[in-house]
């Protein structure tokens, strides 16, 4: 008897997220890919710093999305433990796709591993994690414009 469940059961043989298909470039590097949205929801961000350890954060834990007034050269994004700060270029449609849930993984560009990417594109220049506290703090306030007038109050 075949099992009438089978069609909900989670299928193992699949990944878990869509990842990007590397294709060579004519001098031998991948085609870089800042981020990749998808149709459906993932459960967690696939971080990938070029030196720093990939994180997978879970959506869940993301309280907020900070960027830079649309400009699309930094974004912060706070999860209960840790702030990462994306810098790059033309970031709005990564941010647009984070918001949404639908951001399977973000990359930084390395140029070791990566053509580079057209001026339109999108590019991640940097990605750094803080965790300690105080650092949060502090990064939280630069994105928020309120760092230069806490200096002023403490004088």
């Amino acid at each position: 008897m075949a099992d009438p469940l089978a069609q909900f059961r989670k299928r193992l043989d699949k990944p878990a997220v869509a990842e990007k298909t590397v294709v060579p470039s004519a001098d031998g590097k991948e085609a870089y890919q800042a981020f990749n949205a998808v149709d459906r929801e993932p459960k967690r961000l696939h971080i990938r710093p070029a030196i720093q350890p990939w994180v997978w954060a879970t959506y869940n834990y993301l309280q907020y999305i900070a960027e830079d007034n649309g400009r699309g050269t930094r974004v912060n994004l706070v999860f209960g433990f840790l702030v990462v700060v994306v810098r790059g270029r033309n970031l709005s449609k990564m941010t647009g796709a984070i918001n949404s849930e639908n951001c399977a993984f973000i990359e930084e560009f390395d140029p070791s591993r990566h053509a580079p990417a057209g001026p339109d594109e999108a590019v991640i220049e940097s990605i750094t994690y803080h965790m300690d506290r105080d650092k949060r703090e502090t990064v939280l306030d630069d994105v928020q414009g309120i760092a230069g007038k806490r200096k002023l109050e403490q004088a």
